[in-house]
This record gives C-alpha cells, sequence and structure tokens, in this order.
C-alpha cells in the first residue's frame, strides 16, 4: 500500500514537472523568438541605415562630380569665349590696319597720278608759252624787217621820182623848154607828186605790215602769258589733287581703323559677356548639382531612417507577439500542470491512497 502510494506521488509529480518544465520551454522559446525577431530588426535597420549612407554618400558625390564638372564646362567655354573674341578683335584690326595701309597706298599712287599729270600739263604750258615767246620774237622781228623794206622800198621810190624829174628837166631844157615854169614845171611837179603818193603808200604799206606783225606778236604774247596760266593751274590742280587724295586717303584710313578697333572692342565685350554668362551659368547648375546632391542625401537618409525605424518597430511587434504567445504558452502549460495535479491529487484521495 505504500508502495501504490510512492507510485501514484512520484506519478503524479512526474507529471507537474513535465508540466512545469513545458511552461518553463515555452517562455524559453518565446524570449529566443523575440530576441531573434529584434537581432533581425536590428540588422535590417543597420543595413537600411548603411544603404543610406551609401546613397548619400554617392549622391553627395555625385552633386560634387556634376558640380566640378559644371565649372570645368563654364571655365572651358569663358576661356573659349575669350579666345574667339580675341580672334574676331586681332582680326579686324588686321582687316583695319590692311584697308588703312590701302587706303593710303593708294592715295599716295593717285596723288603720284595728279602729280605727274600736272608735271605734264606744266610741261607742256611751258612749251607752249616758249614756242608763244618765239613766234613773239618772230612777230617783232618781222616787224622790224617789214619797217626796214618799207624805208628802203620808199627811198627806192624817192630815188626813183627825183631821177624821172631829173630826166624829164633834162628832156625839156634840150627841147628848149624853160625848166621849172609853166607845162615843165607842172610835168615835174606831178610827177613828185604820184612819187611822194607811192612813197607814202610804201611807207603806209610796210606800216601797216609790221602792224600786223606787232599784232600778232600780242597775241603771241598773250598766248604765252595764258600758257603760264594754264602752267600755273596745272600745279595748283595737280597739288589741290594731291592734298585731296592725300586728305580723303587719310580719312579712309581713319574710319577703317575706327571701325576696326570699335569692332574688336565689340568683339571682346560680347566675349567677355558670354564668358560672364558661362561662368554664371556653371555656378548655377554647379550649386543646382550640390543642391540636388545633398537633397538626394537627405531624403536617402530619411527613407533609411524610416526604413529603420519600420524595421525596428516591426522587429519589436513580433518580439512581443513573440513574448506574448509564449506567455500564452507557459500559462496554458502551468494551468495543465495545475490541472493534472489537482486532478491527480483528487484520484488519489478517491482511491483512499492519502
Amino acid at each position: 500500500m505504500a508502495l501504490l502510494t510512492a507510485l501514484a506521488i512520484g506519478g503524479l509529480a512526474l507529471n507537474v514537472l513535465g508540466g512545469l518544465k513545458g511552461a518553463s520551454d515555452a517562455s524559453k522559446t518565446g524570449q529566443v523568438q523575440s530576441e531573434a525577431a529584434l537581432r533581425t530588426g536590428q540588422a535590417v535597420a543597420e543595413a537600411a541605415e548603411k544603404t543610406g549612407q551609401v546613397i548619400s554618400e554617392e549622391a553627395l558625390a555625385r552633386g560634387e562630380v556634376g558640380a566640378a564638372v559644371s565649372k570645368a564646362t563654364g571655365a572651358a567655354v569663358a576661356t573659349a569665349a575669350r579666345t574667339t573674341g580675341q580672334v574676331v578683335a586681332e582680326a579686324a584690326n588686321e582687316r583695319g590696319f590692311v584697308a588703312a595701309r590701302a587706303a593710303r597706298d593708294t592715295g599716295q599712287a593717285i596723288a603720284i597720278a595728279a602729280q605727274a599729270t600736272g608735271a605734264v600739263g606744266i610741261r607742256l604750258a611751258t612749251y607752249q608759252a616758249g614756242i608763244a615767246r618765239n613766234n613773239q620774237e618772230i612777230a617783232r622781228l618781222a616787224a622790224e624787217d617789214a619797217n626796214l623794206i618799207g624805208r628802203e622800198l620808199a627811198n627806192r621810190r624817192g630815188i626813183q621820182t627825183r631821177q624821172m624829174i631829173g630826166a624829164q628837166r633834162v628832156a625839156q631844157a634840150a627841147s628848149g623848154q624853160v625848166v621849172g615854169t609853166g607845162s615843165a614845171l607842172d610835168l615835174t611837179s606831178g610827177e613828185a607828186a604820184f612819187g611822194a603818193e607811192d612813197v607814202l603808200t610804201i611807207r603806209n604799206n610796210a606800216e601797216r605790215e609790221a602792224l600786223g606783225f606787232r599784232i600778232e606778236g600780242m597775241n603771241f604774247v598773250a598766248a604765252e602769258q595764258l600758257a603760264e596760266l594754264r602752267a600755273d593751274a596745272a600745279g595748283i590742280e595737280a597739288r589741290s589733287r594731291v592734298n585731296i587724295a592725300l586728305t580723303e586717303a587719310e580719312s579712309i584710313a581713319d574710319i577703317a581703323l575706327t571701325e576696326a578697333e570699335l569692332t574688336g572692342r565689340i568683339a571682346l565685350s560680347q566675349a567677355e559677356a558670354e564668358a560672364l554668362m558661362a561662368l554664371f551659368e556653371s555656378e548655377i547648375t554647379a550649386e543646382l548639382s550640390i543642391l540636388e546632391g545633398e537633397s538626394t542625401s537627405r531624403i536617402a537618409l530619411s527613407e533609411a531612417e524610416q526604413t529603420a525605424a519600420i524595421a525596428m518597430v516591426e522587429a519589436e511587434s513580433r518580439s512581443g507577439i513573440a513574448l506574448q504567445q509564449a506567455s500564452a504558452r507557459r500559462s496554458a502549460a502551468l494551468l495543465g500542470t495545475v490541472s493534472t495535479a489537482i486532478t491527480g491529487v483528487a484520484g488519489l484521495r478517491a482511491s483512499g491512497i492519502i
């Protein structure tokens, strides 16, 4: 009887111990599951944070690279713009110098041609003046010859008249006429009158011929003076053309140089404006790239933090559920153990063992 009692009590004790062990195992299992859920959540959170940090660093790096590329591009564009402006300015200056040199050369050529033309005109007019002087001298000599010839012819006519009168007087005396009276006087007087008239006519003709030559000489003097005036006018015109050609050439050269200088300044100003605009745009693009990188970085970090927080919340939730389930299983195991103990004690009492 004692043995049966001991066996019954031992079996009951084993049942109770088994229930307690099941409760303990349920509690341990819930703790392990809870810790595993927390570790998993922590790992997911750390991975999310690392991923966010990597994405953030990559975004910042991309922003810095984009900013550097933008600045380098802006600097290259600015340098190219300034170089282009310098080239355009130098080309404009070179064109201006070439145009100015061409204008001066053209003006010099025109001036030389004008001088040559003026020199030809002066030589021609001087030659014509020399011919007029020679003709004037010839006309003067011709007038003197006409006067000499007229005097000589008049003298000869006078001699002839005197010879004729003498011959008439000799004839009258030979015929017995009284010389110097009556009809004899009339005859010699008439011959003398005719002779005097011829002498006067000869002298008048000679004077008219000489006057014609003198008038012709005066015309040659006027022609000489006109030729000299033409020579002076040719010289003045040549000098005027030279001055006009050189002045116009210098004016054209100054205009060409001024236009070239203005074109060069405009080209340099436009190039500088383009360079500044390129640098400004590159700075703006660089700032936008950096801001975009920072924004992407902040978004990545924020998303990583949110992912980590969600992972921790989910892990804590799973851990709490595991603990709750373990607690429920432990409670059920304990209740089962208590129920078994109560039932066993009741059975032992009913059998009279205790």
